[in-house]
């Protein structure tokens, strides 16, 4: 009997242990491959989401994840670095602030606290600033133009007067003194305060305040350099359209007026949005119990759920107290067929919803429907040169934005959309800062102006004040 070699049977153990250990790190290569391909899919994936979202903070995240990807297997934990690359890319998307239009965003860091409020002056931004040190000021066109004082009112923006910026500062020298500046040239300081600065035919129109040696105070407003007295103890808004001028007055013995083209409407319990809306004086007013507008020296009875108000043709349209749809003294649509206190004007004709089916309202141009029928309640509506119309609605907790043509197709949609204006070229802003808020990100855009068609933001953070300009 021939006995078995010890020797010939180790090494056929070890073939065979080192064939297993083999076919395993042929499985282990196999299994590191097909995470490749998982985590290359989920990659694509999540940046064609991001693309779609937020536009160029998305690069940077699929850039580091080929990264991860491609480094050598001995000198990298995949999962460990693909969750560090994602969270970069959240927090990139956080600090560009996602604009729902993808038309991406530049960001830049101030040397201020905060900036306040921000305007469009001749198609460039100006916007009203606070340092750290408590001193402010306003900067046009990139450069600061209160360089003479140390502090402004903040809480005025800047406004265009014949293409160059008008403010109010605090006069050097006193605590509280204000003045408007314009040109380098102060206006107003033979008073004790001024304020509302506005654009009059070119030059700066401004509300002021002066003390009498019997101690009551003298509301005037200056107006193409002249002062309109008033008989009110207070002069709460004003509007200059042209050389017509409208104003709120108040007198503290027997209430509030509105005075438009030299015509004196009031008593009034309350009066107040006095607005200009293509050269037609508006204001809001009650009496008693009875709620009015007053249209270019004219009451009409409104609705006391409902301050919109359009002009067509000429004629005011609104809700009256019935909540019927008036233009005019004409009656246009029963309050119990209207779905929304929203109305606008569209060309030559008044813009507004009625009630459809499945909790949705029709969007109606004069006697015709414009587009399908909205879900949810309708929380705005804009209307472009064009004829273009933007709606915003809720449904079901969701906040949606479509954007409608003049053959009532729909051209956008975008979901939760916060804030929004049109471009010159008819185009739609959307900004959805304020909901990636309500998503944890902290930021709150709380400056805003669209500048030469685009959108501009200011936020703060750790006490600086960061600007975000679309491109």
């Amino acid at each position: 009997m021939i006995e078995p070699n010890i020797d010939d049977n180790v090494v056929g153990a070890a073939k065979i242990i080192k064939e297993s250990d083999s076919g395993i790190s042929n499985v282990k290569k196999s299994l590191t491959v097909l995470v490749f391909i998982l985590l290359l899919v989920c990659a694509y994936s999540l940046v064609h989401l991001l693309q779609s979202k937020i536009g160029n903070p998305a690069k940077v995240f699929m850039i580091g994840v080929a990264g991860c990807l491609f480094m050598p297997p001995q000198d990298s934990n995949y999962f460990g670095c693909v969750a560090g690359v994602t969270k970069l890319g959240v927090a990139q998307s956080q600090a560009f602030g996602a604009f729902a239009d993808n038309n991406g965003l530049v960001s830049e860091k101030t040397s201020y606290r905060s900036i306040e409020k921000m305007a469009e002056v001749n198609g460039k931004l100006a916007y009203t600033f606070v340092r750290n040190d408590g001193t402010s000021g306003v900067v046009f066109d990139g450069k600061v133009i209160s360089n003479a004082y140390q502090k402004v009112y903040p809480s005025y923006p800047p406004i265009d007067v014949g293409g160059d910026p008008a403010y109010v500062a605090v006069k050097n020298g006193t605590k509280d003194k204000t003045i408007a500046v314009w040109r380098g040239q102060e206006y107003g300081a033979d008073y004790d305060s001024v304020s509302n600065i506005t654009n009059a035919n070119g030059t700066v129109a401004y509300r002021a305040t002066k003390k009498e040696s019997d101690g009551t105070v003298r509301y005037v407003l200056v107006i193409n350099g002249s002062e309109d007295k008033t008989r009110f103890n207070a002069v709460s808004e004003y509007v200059v359209n042209g050389n017509r001028l409208a104003y709120i007055g108040k007198d503290y013995m027997t209430g509030s007026f509105v005075v438009m083209d030299g015509i004196e409407l009031g008593p009034y319990k309350e009066a107040r949005d006095l607005k200009n809306d293509g050269g037609h004086f508006i204001a809001l007013a009650r009496r008693g119990t009875e709620n009015l507008y007053v249209f270019d020296g004219k009451e009409f009875s409104r609705s006391a759920t409902s301050s919109y108000t359009a002009v067509v043709q000429d004629n005011l349209a609104y809700f009256d107290a019935n909540s019927d749809l008036m233009v005019g003294k004409t009656k246009y649509a029963s309050g119990t067929d209207t779905a929304s206190d929203w109305i606008v004007a569209v060309g030559d004709e008044p813009g507004y919803f009625v009630k459809s089916k499945d909790q949705s309202s029709q969007l109606m141009v004069g006697k015709e429907p414009r587009g399908q029928p909205i879900l949810g309640t309708v929380s705005k509506i804009l209307v472009s040169d064009s004829g273009k119309i933007a709606i915003v609605s809720k449904f079901n907790g969701i906040t949606t934005g479509v954007v409608i043509d003049r053959n009532g197709t729909v051209e956008r949609q975008v979901e939760n959309p916060h804030w929004f204006a049109f471009r010159d070229d008819g185009s739609l802003v959307f900004d959805i800062a304020d909901v990636s808020k309500d998503a944890g990100t902290g930021l709150y855009f709380y400056a805003k102006a669209v500048v030469n068609g685009k959108m501009h933001s200011a936020t703060s953070k750790d006490r600086t004040a960061y600007i975000f300009r679309q491109i």
